[in-house]
């Protein structure tokens, strides 16, 4: 998941608009908020893929841990099943 963050940032860079296109109005009405707005949906991707590798190693942790009560479980499960074998 957060390849495709990388992705849309990279993107995102790549479409920026250069200072050139804003002609002399535009540099100086809007240029700056541009730039700010570009800047804080950056750093709003990076937090976005740092939350994102935060939910999947808490993911991984949580299925290993699924995993291992499972396979206590079915451990548990044989023994009684060869213990009614026995009686049997």
């Amino acid at each position: 998941m957060t390849s495709n963050v990388d992705t849309i940032k990279s993107q995102a860079s790549g479409a920026e608009v250069p200072e050139v296109s804003w002609g002399i109005l535009g540099m100086a009405t809007t240029y700056n908020s541009y730039r700010e707005l570009l800047e804080k949906f950056s750093s709003h991707l990076d937090e976005v893929g740092e939350g994102l590798k935060s939910c999947g190693d808490k993911l991984t942790e949580c299925g290993k841990s699924y995993q291992q009560v499972d396979e206590e479980i079915a451990a548990k499960l044989q023994k009684i099943a060869g213990e009614l074998g026995k009686v049997a």
